[in-house]
This record gives C-alpha cells, structure tokens and sequence, in this order.
C-alpha cells in the first residue's frame, strides 16, 4: 500500500513540474493546454520506469517503519520470526515488484518516449522528432565519419571523414560544415581536406581549401541505426545494436553502458534495500523512527548516486563497461551484507 501512494505522489510530483515545462510552449502553433496534457501524461512511463527503484525502497522503508513504531516487528520477533526472516521475506515481496517493473520499463519506455515525442513535435509543426544522439561515429567502407551536430536525423553540421589506406594509416581529412540525407545518399560539401602521405622517413600534408561536393552512400535506416539514442532500446533492441555496431567496427560504448547498467540494476537495488532497511531494527531508542526512514533511504539513494557516476566515469574515460558496473554492484551487495550482518545477524 504505501509503495502504491508513494508511487502515486512521485507521478503526481514529476506530472506537476514536468507541465511547468510545457507551460511556456503552450500558443505555439496547435499545442494548446490539452496538448500539453496529453504530451505529460504520455511521459507517465517514462518516470516510473526512471524512479521504481527509489518508489520501491521508499515504500518498504516506511512499511517497515510502521511495524516498527507500531511495535508490530517485536511482535514478529516473539511469533518466531527474526529479523532476518523479516528482511528476506520483504525484500522478496520487493524483488517481485522491481521485476514487474522491470519488465514494464524494458516493454514501454522505448515506445512511450518515441510517442510522446513525435506528438509534441507534430503539435509543433516540427516534422517527426527521431530521437537521435547529438553526435555520433559511422563507418564506411574503409572510412570513419564523424557527426558534431545532429539537428534533425536529416540534416548534420561539422562532418568529419578519416578516411584510411590500404596500408592502415591515415589517407586523408575532410571536414564539412552541412551536410544532409538526400536520395539514399549523405550528401556533404566539403570545404577543407588533408591528404598525408610517407615517403621514406619523410611525412608529407597537402591542405586543399577548394570546395567540393562529396556522396557517401547513407540512407536513413542506417543513420537511425547508428545514431539512436540507447536510452529508448529495449535489452534485446540493446543487444542487436551493439552486435550491429561491432560488426561495422564502431565502438558501441553508450550502448553497452546502457546494457550493463540495467543488466546490475537488480543488485544494485537489492543493495540499496539491505542497506536502507537494516536501519529499523536494533537502533538505540532516542532514534526516531523519522529519523531512521531518513538514514535508510538516504543510504539507499547514495548507494544508487555511486552506480551513476562510475557510469559516467565510464563513459570519459573509455574503462570497460562491463567492470565498470559489476565492479561497484558487488562492493555495494558486500558492504550491505556486512552492514545488515552487524546490526540484525543477517
């Protein structure tokens, strides 16, 4: 029950703020208040599936408060049930809940944020909004093409091509400002180019600042391919994506991030649970319960905050997102089952 009302008041929270940011939209071409509505509450998934682990920690933090403040636990403990059983049988209730959700999350996310955002951007007479990185890599025959500036999923600005020799090295650099997706074909005008060459122990750079127009055969399945965001796959949409790009010899790091950090995410929360409800048992009495529910699920979301920046740490580094994740997943469940060892004999 109080898993359901905090997750009521969280939706209810993010609803409020998430329409104050509409607010200012609202006039603009045919979004209208009613728009704006229907564009939020499509947006309702997406913050269950971005806070269920914290909804369902809070919850079974302040159940577990109650009990105890209403002297129910020690009733337990009298009935035969120590606080371990105690622990064990509610993070089993809690686990049922985190993967129903899970599942939710992994199911709709996806398709409700693609949704919501290609209704706002027709309200907005903006054409269909694609969900595409800022920037990404792509990889042609023997040449790496890099994107600065992705505006629309057709449209790109700061193009780079390396494009490399026989031998493995670097042949040339080309660089355009515009670029565009235009008849199954990425249609660049080059402005400026470097071709390297060696002969004997000599390097040589030709610089060529005439314009030019270049075709790399692109089409716009690829391009969405290569530049989607990881955030709204699937694990299996992750999966293929990340075997697509290793294929094409493009470094798939965003997405196996993304992969790991859900595939730890179920030890990360168990993690997070241990640690927030060992709290309520065996603390000294001039404790308050407040205070407790505090210390539990200020513990848990620290817990959760360390998850988030070894991902980004991650990501600016290139480490490996494999260790990246699993290593702080298992010194996390290590240190809460050493915590809850101490305070309830877990």
């Amino acid at each position: 029950m109080n898993v359901l009302i905090v997750s009521l008041m969280t939706i209810l929270m993010f609803f409020f703020f998430n329409l104050l940011d509409e607010l200012y939209l609202v006039g603009t071409e045919s979004y209208d208040m009613p728009s704006a509505l229907i564009y939020v509450f499509l947006q309702t998934p997406i913050v269950i599936a971005t806070t269920y682990p914290i909804i369902i920690l809070i919850g079974s933090v302040i159940s577990i408060g109650n009990f105890n403040s209403n002297k129910e636990l020690q009733i337990f403990q009298i009935g035969g049930f120590s606080p371990k059983k105690i622990m064990i049988f509610s993070l089993k209730i809690a686990l049922v809940l985190f993967c129903l959700l899970f599942a939710f999350d992994d199911l709709t996310s996806g398709f409700m944020h693609n949704y919501s955002k290609e209704y706002k951007s027709v309200k907005l007479n903006q054409g269909l909004s694609r969900n595409l990185s800022d920037s990404f890599w792509l990889k042609r025959d023997k040449s790496f093409i890099f994107v600065g500036k992705n505006i629309d999923g057709k449209n790109f600005r700061d193009i780079k091509i390396f494009d490399i020799s026989e031998k493995n090295t670097l042949a040339s650099i080309e660089h355009a400002p515009f670029g565009e997706i235009k008849n199954e074909n990425l249609n660049l005008e080059i402005e400026q180019s470097n071709s390297f060459s060696k002969e004997r122990n000599y390097f040589f750079i030709e610089s060529n600042n005439q314009k030019y127009t270049k075709k790399i055969g692109l089409n716009q399945e690829q391009i969405d391919l290569v530049a989607i965001e990881p955030k709204i796959l699937s694990m299996l949409g992750l999966i293929n994506q990340i075997q697509f790009l290793r294929e094409n010899e493009i470094r798939p790091d965003a997405f196996e991030v993304e992969f790991f950090s859900r595939l730890f995410k179920p030890i990360i929360f168990i993690s997070m649970f241990v640690f927030a409800i060992s709290f309520m048992f065996k603390m000294e009495r001039s404790i308050s319960i407040a205070n407790r529910i505090f210390l539990g699920i200020f513990v848990g979301l620290f817990a959760q905050l360390v998850t988030k920046i070894s991902i980004m740490t991650s990501l600016k580094f290139s480490l490996s997102p494999f260790l990246i994740n699993l290593i702080p997943a298992m010194i996390l469940l290590l240190l809460a089952v050493l915590f809850a060892k101490k305070k309830i004999n877990f």
